[in-house]
């Protein structure tokens, strides 16, 4: 990691590490001054159970697979590529579909608090 003028520079392959998760929940993380970035894998039976943040929005921008999000009860099918942004005070939950699903979150640095996972 090197930091220039209060900055973060790094190159991560995301898919390579999702790929290379050997358990299910933060496989990389990254905490800037201004930003918390976090990869998240998730395997078939397993889930973020639903929670709210009510501290900020939060980008979440899928990796591999497919995954469920649900927002205040309606359900979102996202695949690699495709990006939400859920609003702070929202209820959100994330399931897998199939084999698994990696996402990234991003949002303004806030005091680090993980959701529960369902098994």
């Amino acid at each position: 990691m090197n930091r220039e003028n209060g900055t973060v520079n790094q190159v991560v392959s995301l898919v390579e590490v999702s790929q290379s998760a050997g358990q299910d929940g933060p496989a990389w993380t990254l905490e800037s001054d201004d930003l918390n970035v976090n990869l998240v894998v998730l395997r078939a039976g397993h889930s973020i159970a639903e929670h709210i943040n009510s501290e900020v929005d939060v980008v979440v921008t899928a990796v591999e697979g497919e995954g469920h999000v649900t927002i205040d009860g309606e359900t979102h099918r996202l695949v690699a590529g495709d990006l939400i942004v859920i609003g702070k005070g929202s209820a959100r939950s994330i399931t897998p579909h199939g084999a698994q699903f990696a996402y990234v979150t991003c949002h303004k640095r806030r005091t680090g608090l993980w959701p529960t996972t369902n098994e």
